[in-house]
């Protein structure tokens, strides 16, 4: 008895404290779960059961997953979805050692599922939800506080004959279409080409390039970053990986945002042998000069990481600090460093296109039009990764020192 308990314990939770969940990753988990349902049209029933887009996975939810989605959801007043989770959850509910931990019964998820469903306006299932309730055997004698419930509700439904409210299904976006993969049978009149022409350099080792578009411009590169490049830019961007920002124009400064959830590391174009063969590389897959533009930067995007539709250029005044040495951003090169099970594609909503990852290939495209004015058909968005890990490493390139590496045009 005179023995201290606890000690080992207490010093475990300290060590990693920094390490658990808070508020703010929980709401993030909750908001990545939506947005994936929303984008690629899941049931909260198959993802219950580890079933992604009809491929089984070995990872289930418990009822207490699906209990928090729905508890959650039903306090941000989407009761629709939650009514889905607490459904799912009253189903797969079963007894262990978390459930009892939480005292996270049975009634107690359809309690909540019926308190939704009159929020939802469906008086007459609530109705039916609490007759279930009160039939079974945990419930003798009756809950006095549900009895009440049952006769108010009762009396509602006699006196005012409610309606049920009908949900309206939203049909889907084109940016949720394209990370659907419903642009894929779009047939394409362009073709595939050993490019041996942008510079002096490829005549000896042509790149293999497949046209995408030509308005905007938008090309694909196969094969052109190694296994040994790839995880040598991993490992050098894991210690220093921190969550990705946006530059905002009215604060003059960039700043995390919902509709980025990344994490990034910036590395110079010199910074080792790595680097300096990339750099070299994009100059012989673009034509441009690479001085005065952005450094590398590596990007991870893990379940649920998405970024939402944008435009790289950034459609500010050429006074504007951002722009005023180096100009816009002319071209983006992004790299893909890893192949992505579900998810992850690069779509390009206002001319219909979508790029799927492929380990070792980048897609290339013009952000400014032959004015040097920001092309709008170059909105694109990076879709949330749904099953696996996506690596990226990108390149913007400024417009001011291609003055002699682009024609002149007359408009």
């Amino acid at each position: 008895m005179k023995k201290i308990v606890g000690e080992e314990q207490t010093k475990i939770l300290h060590d990693h404290w920094n390490n658990l969940p808070k508020a703010d990753d929980l709401k993030e988990a909750i908001n990545a779960m939506r947005r994936l349902q929303d984008t690629y049209d899941l049931k909260s029933d198959d993802l219950a059961r580890g079933v992604i887009n009809g491929k089984k996975y070995d990872t289930k939810l418990t009822a207490l997953d699906c209990y928090t989605l729905g508890y959650e959801l039903f306090n941000r007043e989407d009761f629709v979805n939650a009514g889905y989770w607490l459904f799912t959850a009253i189903h797969v509910h079963q007894s262990d050692e978390t459930i009892r931990l939480h005292r996270l019964s049975q009634i107690k998820i359809m309690e909540l599922y019926a308190e939704t469903l009159l929020k939802q306006g469906r008086h007459q299932d609530a109705l039916t939800m609490l007759n279930v309730i009160l039939e079974l055997p945990a419930t003798t004698p009756p809950n006095s506080e549900l009895m009440q419930k049952k006769t108010d509700l009762e009396l509602h439904i006699k006196i005012y004959n409610p309606t049920p409210e009908k949900h309206i299904v939203m049909e889907p976006n084109t940016h949720q279409r394209g990370c659907r993969g419903e642009f894929s049978n779009h047939t394409s009149k362009l073709y595939c080409v050993f490019n041996t022409t942008t510079t002096p350099y490829l005549k000896l080792a042509p790149l293999k390039m497949e046209i995408i578009s030509l308005d905007p411009y938008i090309v694909v590169y196969h094969d052109v970053m190694s296994d040994e490049e790839i995880t040598t830019l991993q490992n050098m961007s894991r210690p220093i990986l921190r969550r990705a920002t946006v530059y905002n124009e009215e604060m003059q400064k960039s700043k995390v945002v919902p509709g980025r959830t990344s994490k990034f590391a910036w590395f110079y174009d010199h910074h080792n042998n790595i680097t300096k063969s990339i750099n070299k590389r994009i100059i012989d897959m673009t034509g441009f000069n690479l001085t005065g533009s952005e450094m590398l930067q590596v990007m991870n995007y893990g379940l649920g990481g998405h970024y939402a539709t944008h435009y790289d250029f950034f459609n500010v005044s050429m006074s504007s600090d951002i722009v005023a040495m180096q100009g816009d951003r002319k071209a983006t090169v992004l790299f893909y460093m890893s192949d992505v099970d579900q998810g992850g594609a690069t779509v390009f909503p206002n001319i219909k296109k979508a790029i799927f990852p492929k380990k070792g290939t980048a897609v290339m495209w013009y952000n400014l039009n032959n004015r040097y004015e920001g092309d709008y058909k170059t909105l694109h968005s990076g879709c949330p990764v749904l099953v696996g890990s996506k690596w990226v490493t990108n390149k913007w390139i400024r417009e001011r020192n291609q003055i002699f590496r682009l024609p002149c045009y007359d408009k």
